[in-house]
């Protein structure tokens, strides 16, 4: 978090704002995001169908939630400590939408 502030203040960037999300889907405000960005967690996420229903509520018309997330490759992880959530698994919680 302190890192894209830090970032986004060099490059002078003011429209960014850092949020940490609770365990069940932070509860922002209904459409007051253009975009949600998230990397290296959507494997701490318990039931990510209801996690994102959640927060998909906070996204303006035509807004979107990107994911970064570490790929598996034939030798393992890239990544760090194997964490690890399948592409597949991803598309699937957002079926819906």
């Amino acid at each position: 978090m302190v890192y894209v502030e830090k970032k986004a203040g060099k490059l002078r960037i003011y429209n960014i704002e850092t949020v940490i999300g609770s365990k069940d889907g932070y509860a922002l405000q209904k459409e007051i995001c253009n975009l949600i960005f998230m990397r290296d967690v959507f494997h701490h996420i318990e039931d990510p169908v209801s996690y994102f229903a959640k927060l998909w509520e906070s996204i303006k018309p035509g807004g979107r939630i990107a994911i970064i997330k570490w790929k598996r490759t034939k030798l393992g992880y890239i990544g760090c400590f194997g964490h690890y959530a399948a592409a597949e698994e991803i598309k699937r919680t957002f079926e819906i939408y």
